[in-house]
């Protein structure tokens, strides 16, 4: 296809002499000799049977031709020079996909744990709770989801399931010693904007659980953050996916209780996707490492 086009070298040289109106400066520019950068012109000229620039005795000036090629060349070779920097710049550059609730409650807070490990990777989060096509997101080399793992599975090739997952009745301490006190329990749920997710019908669960010993009140919120921001401000007990609230549970900013009421999430799980293009790529390989042994480690049951 590019088989007739001439050398790297001869283009080099060209722009550099075009640029510069001057084989000596061109010359100096690439560290050359000005009979090198003479002899790489001449055999452009005599590839193309065209006359580049006019000689004059301490200069040199573009021909018509050669005002064309020189915008054509000088803009291909800065679009060679700005890939190859990009692709320097992103050899140990990890960029990871993932939902705000994941991203905000479980990896961010572990993520200097990676970096102390691993200081010469730099890790970029992009949170969104959208689905991706990971094949065609050419801005992610890895993404981390929450859903039915063996759907996935069946189209996804390179999917790898990290852990299933259940809900736990979070509260603040406080709130759990009080809350004998309280004439109306009050749970807070969020709705899964995921259409496609198995959606729990949390009052029906605690219903069932209270039976008729309590008067009980739901309040929905968007999504897991604004729920686990309103547990911590104790405004009440806290349905959420157990994963995302592991470090609260370990510092007891939040403690578990009522275990009859936390019912598994069956089919829903935590999985990553890589597309092929990382599938070699060792940054993509070290991190999948470090958050395989990060889910195995659950957090401690309430009482």
């Amino acid at each position: 296809m590019f088989a007739q086009l001439p050398s790297l070298k001869a283009l080099k040289s060209f722009e550099s002499a075009a640029r510069l109106h001057s084989f000596k400066l061109a010359a100096q520019e690439l560290s050359v000799s000005q009979t090198a950068i003479s002899h790489q012109i001449r055999l452009l000229e005599d590839q193309l049977s065209i006359k580049l620039f006019h000689r004059q005795t301490r200069a040199v000036s573009l021909t018509p031709q050669g005002e064309i090629l020189a915008q054509s060349v000088r803009q291909s070779l800065a679009m060679i020079q700005h890939s190859l920097e990009q692709i320097a710049s992103s050899a140990n550059t990890l960029t990871i996909s993932t939902t705000h609730a994941f991203a905000a409650m479980w990896l961010v807070p572990r993520l200097s744990q990676f970096q102390q490990l691993h200081p010469e990777i730099d890790v970029q989060i992009r949170a969104n709770d959208q689905l991706i096509d990971i094949e065609h997101d050419l801005n992610s080399d890895l993404a981390i989801r929450y859903g039915a793992f063996s759907a996935q599975e069946n189209t996804q090739e390179n999917s790898q399931r990290l852990c299933a997952d259940h809900l736990q009745c979070v509260a603040t301490p406080s709130y759990w010693q009080h809350l004998a006190e309280q004439t109306v329990w009050k749970f807070l749920c969020v709705k899964l904007k995921n259409k496609n997710l198995k959606q729990l019908d949390y009052e029906q669960a605690i219903s069932s659980f209270l039976k008729t010993r309590f008067d009980f009140e739901i309040q929905y919120f968007e999504d897991e953050m604004q729920v686990y921001q309103a547990a911590l401000a104790g405004q009440g007990i806290a349905i959420l996916n157990q994963m995302l609230i592991t470090q609260s549970l370990e510092n007891e900013w939040l403690s578990c209780n009522m275990q009859e009421l936390s019912a598994p999430l069956e089919g829903l799980d935590y999985y990553t996707m890589i597309p092929k293009r990382s599938q070699d790529n060792e940054a993509v390989q070290v991190f999948c490492q470090w958050l395989e042994q990060q889910t195995q480690t659950r957090p401690r049951d309430g009482v």
